[in-house]
């Protein structure tokens, strides 16, 4: 874990990049297993003037929705204020992995992200580290 820590207090960017990627993909690839599962049983279930492709897209996004909240918003982060080092302890072998895997598409998404700031928007790109504290995960 200590190795884990210096290579993401050394390149941040890298680090919320990484997470980043890694939630729209798995978002994505969430909501997609999700519509899948869930329509064979709302076309049974559904009133036939209810069963249609805009119908089922409709209560496919709501139930998706919700269950994402629930599950990759809220449990997550409740979990985490509880214990938070236990969480990062158990949850930093699986982040290197995925961080390791991910790493060719968030030096890309990085590279592309510091050129349109410093190219296209004419601004400084800054490399300081930001500090977080305690209260900032309650602002997430």
């Amino acid at each position: 874990m200590g190795a884990h820590h210096v290579t993401v207090c050394q390149k941040p960017d890298w680090f919320i990049g990484t997470i980043l990627i890694g939630n729209t993909l798995s978002l994505v690839l969430f909501g997609i297993l999700l519509a899948q599962f869930f329509e064979p049983y709302l076309i049974s279930v559904l009133p036939e003037s209810l069963n249609n492709d805009i119908s089922l897209l409709f209560i496919q996004t709501l139930l998706s929705t919700s269950i994402i909240l629930f599950s990759a918003e809220f449990l997550p982060k409740s979990i985490f204020l509880i214990n938070p080092n236990r969480m990062l302890a158990i949850s930093a072998i699986p982040f290197r992995i995925i961080y390791f895997i991910l790493s060719p598409i968030t030096l890309v998404i990085v590279s592309l992200s510091k050129f349109v700031i410093k190219s296209i928007f004419r601004l400084e790109y800054s490399e300081q580290r930001p500090v977080f504290g305690l209260t900032d995960l309650d602002y997430y």
